[in-house]
């Protein structure tokens, strides 16, 4: 597997080798964090048009006025000349050109004016070698464009700390500062820098308000390349911030800011949010990064419409809680699409996160989260959906198919809605493992899947109202999971319609299950309730093997090749069944102590077949229409099944009854009973009503004068009509 932390066509960031030991002499890393509002130092370590005069000749007239620029005086500056008497000197309103040149100075504007370079020359460049920021502005109204800022490389120095209001910084190059620009005021527009090379970040806002930062570039900086702090309602767009050693963008303990079509290009982290809250995230370009989206202790925030490919993790979700994400694409990443680590209450809706490595979401120790409508497919190396550790999660009408391992995968995981998802062609469906309980999966669809639904050592989950069809192996598996439930869901064209192993105490109703190998399995499991289930045109419908102690009740066993097949099974219920097969009925071998009581088994080759079973207790079974309604000891080597009790039984218009040549068996009950025949009460032992036999009955009891011969045994009290005209009790 990829290491998660190496990057992709990602050229290395070059510092200037100065920062270093200037800054091991001098600080510590508590200085700044102090100083800059880090709160974690060592966690968080598009393409524009750079022609924009007539941008910043509109914003001019907006803070200046037609009046003042009118009157404004041209001051041009020189190489040997200083720029900071020429702005003592000049009057509010008055232009600063200056020519291209070397600068050693920093400047203090401390009025309103236009501070710019010589337009269509060489910027000039200011260089503070250290001592303070390069220029501060301190006045509101000021435009600074055109000029190459350096050398502010100690803090708290910047390139361009902006203190005053309304001001306008364009077309800068701002490199090899401290910080490159400094903002703690409102209502500055800076666009179109160019802004690299920085140690504690390309642009830091601190305590600032509606500002608009748009279209600048920046790139290998250091921590951040623009950095929210304690900020509020800030525009920024169109940035390309990108090979910053640390973060593209940032927000901490910021609120109501506003990120929007900016580009994100091979950082540690795109955009992080830390402790912030409210804010905007949208259509921005998220390419190439160790984590595309990072929201870090931060709620209800929207983070809608990005776009994120080729990172290791696109949108990762660190101990947040109610953010909206949507309509996002987060497609192709190196490891998943979305991830919540300690998240709650956030919403994911109609997201993209095909064609990631990893998960196309992975929530991990996480609840309450809402799912719907995403897409989690093409999953390369895992599964669309996993859950570990997780609980009270609701996903809806998603998409996961074509994955790696599995559709979905709920590890460890509790109390989750899995409703009215799809999941096609992938290994698994979905899959709950490691005592997840209680999960609620009902009315997905399932297809053309290897198996539809997996349970491993999970206990009292609900499957209900799935439909599951054209899978290979298995619709539904039940593996060492107890207590679960199925009901209502339609299985068709598995080999496995419904495979319960060593699976115990479950409850499986009302589900439709067909044209498979075999409708319900139930192997070395015990306790389970079979009740209602249609289970039509398989070649086996039910089968229990090695299985003990279960309800089979109610079921319509219908078509099948074979309907019921109990194979070494004891003391199992089956109650009330009907069962209509091309060969046999119920089949029974190697079994003891089982109740066959109430069924309806006809229009089969053979309705009943029992090998080498004992103590078994047959009785008001209707046994209809059959080629051979009771197979005791066929073949040619048979074996016997005696020590059976069978009686109450109708056996009609079948061609042959009974099958019983070496079996031992009794043919009608051990007490007697009271009954009703014909509104007169009796008491007698009672045996089985045998629609073929003209028996006498004298007394008018409703027992035939003589017995009636089953092999080697007799039924000795045989009955007169069919056993519902008998009232018992």
């Amino acid at each position: 597997m990829k290491n998660l932390c190496a990057r992709t066509n990602r050229s290395p960031v070059h510092r200037r080798n100065h920062f270093i030991p200037l800054w091991s002499e001098k600080h510590s890393k508590n200085e700044a964090r102090t100083y800059f509002g880090l709160s974690s130092y060592s966690a968080f370590c598009a393409s524009s048009l750079r022609s924009c005069f007539g941008l910043i000749l509109i914003v001019l007239l907006s803070i200046l006025g037609q009046g003042n620029a009118a009157s404004a005086s041209l001051v041009s500056v020189g190489p040997g000349q200083s720029i900071q008497e020429a702005i003592d000197s000049a009057s509010v309103g008055d232009i600063i050109e200056i020519q291209p040149g070397d600068y050693n100075e920093c400047i203090n504007i401390t009025k309103k004016l236009i501070v710019r370079g010589s337009p269509g020359q060489r910027a000039p460049v200011l260089d503070s070698d250290g001592r303070n920021s390069v220029i501060s502005l301190l006045a509101d109204g000021i435009v600074v464009e055109g000029l190459s800022v350096t050398g502010a490389d100690n803090i708290p120095m910047s390139g361009i700390q902006v203190i005053s209001h309304s001001n306008v910084i364009a077309n800068n190059t701002v490199k090899g500062n401290s910080v490159g620009i400094y903002v703690a005021s409102s209502n500055n527009s800076i666009a179109f820098n160019k802004i690299d090379d920085n140690y504690f970040g390309g642009m830091i806002l601190f305590s600032a308000t509606n500002n608009q930062i748009s279209n600048n570039d920046l790139f290998e900086n250091n921590l951040a390349g623009i950095m929210l702090i304690k900020s509020a309602n800030n525009t920024l767009t169109e940035n390309n911030a990108r090979e910053n050693m640390g973060i593209g963008i940032k927000l901490y303990l910021s609120q109501g800011n506003s990120v929007e079509r900016n580009s994100l290009t091979t950082n540690d982290y795109g955009i992080a949010l830390s402790e912030a809250d409210h804010n905007l995230i949208d259509n921005n370009q998220v390419i190439n990064n160790d984590y595309g989206i990072y929201p870090y202790l931060s709620s209800y925030n929207t983070i809608s419409n990005n776009t994120a490919h080729k990172n290791d993790y696109a949108v990762y979700l660190w101990d947040s809680s109610k953010n909206l994400i949507i309509g996002n694409n987060l497609d192709e990443n190196d490891g998943s699409g979305i991830t919540l680590f300690y998240s709650e209450e956030n919403i994911f809706q109609e997201n993209d996160a095909n064609g990631n490595k990893q998960y196309g979401i992975h929530l991990i120790s996480s609840g309450n989260n809402h799912l719907i409508d995403n897409r989690f497919s093409n999953i390369s190396g895992g599964s669309g959906v996993f859950l570990e550790d997780s609980f009270a999660n609701n996903l809806t009408r998603n998409q996961a198919n074509d994955n790696y391992n599995y559709g979905m995968l709920l590890l460890n995981s509790s109390d989750n809605l899995i409703g009215n998802n799809t999941a096609h062609q992938n290994p698994t469906g979905i899959m709950l493992s490691k005592s997840s309980r209680n999960n609620q999966i009902i009315g997905n669809l399932w297809g053309q899947n290897d198996a539809g639904i997996m349970l491993q050592d999970a206990h009292g989950n609900t499957m209900q109202e799935n439909i599951i069809s054209g899978d290979n192996r298995q619709g539904i598996y039940l593996n060492s999971s107890r207590q679960n439930r199925l009901i209502g869901n339609q299985i068709s064209k598995c080999q496995l319609g419904v495979l319960l192993e060593r699976s115990d105490d479950n409850n499986l109703s009302s589900n439709y299950v067909h044209d498979g190998e075999s409708g319900i399995f139930a192997k070395d499991s015990s306790r389970n309730i079979l009740d209602g289930n249609i289970l039509q045109r398989n070649k086996v419908g039910l089968r229990l093997d090695r299985s003990h102690q279960s309800t089979v009740k109610s079921n319509k066993v219908l078509d099948n090749d074979n309907g019921i097949e109990i194979t070494e099974s004891k003391q199992n219920d089956l109650l009330g069944n009907e069962a209509r097969s091309k060969e046999v009925g119920i089949s029974m071998a190697g079994s003891s102590k089982n109740n066959i009581t109430g069924n309806q088994i006809r229009d089969c080759r053979q309705g009943i077949k029992m090998v080498r079973c004992s103590l078994n207790v047959l009785c008001f079974n209707n046994i209809s229409k059959n080629d051979n309604g009771l197979n005791l000891d066929e073949g040619v080597y048979p074996e016997e099944s005696s020590n059976n009790q069978i009686y109450l039984n109708d056996f009609e218009d079948n061609v042959y009854d009974v099958h019983s040549f070496i079996s031992t068996n009794s043919w009608n009950s051990d007490e007697i009973l009271r009954y009703q025949y014909r509104s007169r009460t009796f008491n007698s032992k009672l045996g089985n009503y045998w629609a073929t036999e003209r028996l006498g009955d004298a007394d008018g009891d409703g027992i035939g004068d003589s017995p009636r011969n089953v092999g080697s045994d007799q039924d000795v009290y045989p009955l007169m009509e069919a056993v519902a005209r008998y009232k018992l009790g």
